[in-house]
């Protein structure tokens, strides 16, 4: 299946990836469903377009900082290109030159 990745999700992430400091081409993986185990049980979240000609998104609450918001799943994602800057790599203090591949 070939579908293609939410234009604000490509926006952002190329955004992202600017404002700290990665300026080459990178590479993601996206997915239409994710299996996650939390305390002992896994649960199953989708985020597809198109399942049997409907939409098929789940919701679910994220912690920004101190406060929680709900929102709806549109993207799962896994980034194939090392050496990028994302959020866990730049907690840890680290510019994007020292995480450059």
């Amino acid at each position: 299946m070939n579908i293609d990745v939410n234009n604000n999700f490509k926006v952002v992430t190329a955004k992202n990836m600017t404002e700290n400091g990665y300026c080459k081409g990178f590479a993601i993986n996206g997915f239409t469903k994710c299996k996650l185990k939390h305390n002992n049980e896994y649960a199953v979240y989708h985020a597809n377009p198109n399942v049997y000609g409907e939409e098929w998104y789940v919701f679910c609450t994220v912690e920004f900082d101190d406060d929680m918001c709900p929102t709806c799943i549109h993207e799962f994602f896994q980034y194939k290109t090392s050496g990028l800057p994302t959020n866990a790599v730049l907690g840890d203090g680290k510019s994007a030159e020292e995480i450059a591949v």
